[in-house]
């Protein structure tokens, strides 16, 4: 298998493209999956199996239904007095305060945590590969971290509004950057 695809690049002028998806954090920094961060976000308002109940067992229901009940919270909770001093301006939405506070628990997980796991050799390794660029979902920063010299395009918008050059680039449909 790995001649094949040896080959196959060895044949294209351009280097690939990689598709990463929530696995690549789960495995190099152990984060949860999107079930694990909804249930992790919901200590404050109520369990998660109350959502997922509510949705038909649907995660994207489950979560709308979840960023409802969180923004009530977010917005009158004395613990979070602080992200909405930084973050009120950008909270336009029902869901956006949930995002916000996903998107500050990812701050605290780096390529360094990655580096010290059991896959220090992998991040290592995949540190000094050539790709064109990347395409992702993930909410947290580790590609970012693991190749800097990347131009990051958050949403569609910024991609479609921007000047891509389709080299060196990470493509992330996610809400906050850095």
């Amino acid at each position: 298998m790995n001649e094949i695809l040896k080959e196959m690049l060895d044949k294209h002028p351009a280097a690939p493209f990689l598709f990463i998806g929530s696995g690549f954090s789960r495995r190099y920094l152990k984060l949860e999956g999107w079930e694990g961060l909804l249930q992790r976000f919901c200590d404050p308002i109520r369990e998660f199996g109350y959502y997922s109940a509510k949705a038909n067992g649907s995660m994207p229901l489950a979560a709308s239904y979840m960023a409802d009940d969180f923004n009530e919270w977010w917005w009158s909770a004395p613990e979070t007095e602080v992200s909405r001093s930084e973050f009120a301006d950008v909270v336009k939405g029902r869901s956006d305060a949930l995002k916000v506070e996903i998107c500050q628990y990812m701050r605290n997980f780096s390529l360094e945590d990655a580096r010290k796991s059991e896959y220090g050799h992998e991040i290592a390794a995949l540190s000094e590969i050539s790709v064109d660029g990347i395409i992702t979902t993930n909410w947290d920063f580790l590609l970012e971290e693991l190749f800097p010299d990347y131009r990051v395009f958050v949403g569609q918008e910024e991609l479609l509004f921007a000047n891509p050059q389709a080299i060196g680039e990470i493509y992330k449909n996610t809400w906050i950057s850095r």
